[in-house]
């Protein structure tokens, strides 16, 4: 049986089956049905608790055996020994895919990896690929199918970005941000102690994903390193690859392997591999997604030579450090661009880069100059536009002038609107392809995001 089989029966399937689905709101089974309900899945859904009759208004059933019609995907929230039992039955019974989100197994030391390993046994005896154990399952937005612990799923609005998570609840971190920011997801894997399905697996699988443009990876350990690296050298000329690596310290690696159970490894050897494979390293979960949104949304700049232009002094500096720390060069203005500041700004303004247009910034107008004025400076391959929020207009939607001056443009273009409330703003600009952060660091992160990717492409020769 082919993988994509597999791989098709857990994204999309007909049919889900929870396996220790509950009407105690304490339970897991109970999360994972109602999410499934609640996020609308089209498909036939069946709760397999040989207690209950019904669960959540759906007829639930004692075992696997008793449906006639097939199972594509069991999610499996039972205890560990139930756990063996049921993947039997389940490969038994024809089901193609599986989500274990039971624990006790590798993590927990040797008897739980010796359970692990008979467990993946009992699976591809019979043709079954499942992701876990300890897997917070999986999402496929664009088909309304939430099977996983995370709440996001009811809110998360359909995207390019794929996610694979060895992080848990890091995890629900980054998709919250995703809901709170509006970036859209296209598929979510939480793969627990991949005692089967891993990175290598769903690499192959996105790589011919047309839903998905860039791929998120939050890594513990990997443990088929060569075939890694291949599958994602093959991927990074033409989507990007993030990874954030966990474990860079003895202490935070001895902590990763007792929560997954995976082999960290040096992470000197994960650093090399990922510049080796053009997989972008991110030093926080979150900008992974802050440089995802803007690959999904910006062209990529025809060369390292970046400007920012800002109306509040601390946070252009900000902006300025992170891109010196990310290799980032700031261009030099031309002659011309410096003239043409210094006419429509106040005398106080700096006109080097960063460009601050000091109280002249919170005219729109001005502001919407500058932006005009640096996007046609030959030197200029990208903008950081840096914004505070000044009335109660601007808490809304941005000044037109300025809506009108970053619109169009071939160069890449950044931004970031401080003060609160920002969130509504923020929408309002990648709702037009601008995207947008609260802070400046973040948003000089999301620039680096898209020069490192333009320098891997060059050397890749794509």
């Amino acid at each position: 049986m082919k993988l994509d089989s597999n791989l098709s029966a857990i994204f999309s399937p007909r049919s889900v089956a929870v396996i220790g689905a509950s009407t105690n709101p304490s339970k897991i089974g109970y999360h994972i049905l109602q999410n499934i309900i609640t996020t609308g899945f089209q498909g036939r859904i069946y709760p397999i608790n040989p207690r209950e009759t019904e669960i959540l208004g759906i007829k639930s059933y004692g075992h696997i055996k008793e449906i006639s019609d097939g199972i594509d995907l069991v999610v499996v929230a039972v205890g560990l020994e139930t756990t063996l039992e049921v993947i039997e039955e389940a490969a038994q019974n024809g089901v193609k895919g599986a989500i274990i989100m039971s624990g006790g197994f590798r993590e927990v030391g040797e008897e739980g990896r010796g359970k692990e390993e008979r467990l993946l046994q009992i699976a591809r005896g019979g043709g079954l690929r499942f992701i876990g154990p300890n897997s917070h399952g999986i999402m496929n937005i664009p088909l309304n199918l939430n099977v996983a612990l995370h709440q996001q799923g009811h809110s998360l609005k359909s995207g390019a970005i794929a996610f694979l998570s060895q992080g848990g609840d890091s995890g629900h971190g980054i998709l919250a941000t995703a809901v709170a920011e509006d970036v859209g997801l296209s598929k979510y894997v939480g793969l627990g102690n991949s005692g089967d399905l891993d990175f290598v697996d769903f690499l192959h699988y996105l790589k011919n994903d047309t839903a998905s443009e860039v791929i998120m990876m939050y890594i513990a350990g990997i443990q088929r390193g060569r075939e890694f690296l291949e599958v994602a050298r093959d991927i990074t000329p033409t989507k990007p690859l993030l990874a954030f690596k966990t474990g860079k310290t003895e202490l935070a690696s001895q902590a990763e392997a007792s929560h997954t159970g995976s082999l960290a490894g040096s992470y000197q050897i994960y650093k090399a591999a990922f510049k080796q494979a053009g997989i972008i390293e991110c030093q926080h979960p979150l900008e992974m997604l802050d440089i995802a949104k803007a690959l999904i949304m910006q062209p990529l700049p025809r060369s390292n030579g970046i400007a920012i232009v800002t109306m509040v002094g601390g946070p252009g500096v900000t902006a300025a450090e992170t891109c010196a720390l990310n290799g980032v060069n700031l261009c030099r203005l031309s002659n011309s661009t410096r003239d043409e500041l210094k006419r429509v700004s106040p005398s106080a303004a700096i006109t080097l880069n960063p460009v601050d247009l000091t109280w002249g910034g919170t005219s729109p107008h001005i502001f919407a100059q500058a932006i005009d004025i640096l996007l046609r400076d030959e030197n200029v391959e990208g903008l950081i536009v840096i914004r505070k929020i000044n009335t109660k207009a601007d808490i809304q939607e941005p000044s037109p002038e300025i809506f009108s001056a970053m619109m169009g443009s071939q160069k890449p273009i950044v931004a970031c609107w401080i003060g609160e409330p920002s969130s509504q703003v923020i929408k309002v600009l990648q709702k037009e392809g601008i995207p947008t952060y609260p802070t400046s660091d973040r948003a000089a992160s999301a620039m680096a995001g898209l020069v490192k990717y333009a320098e891997i492409r060059r050397l890749l020769g794509s």
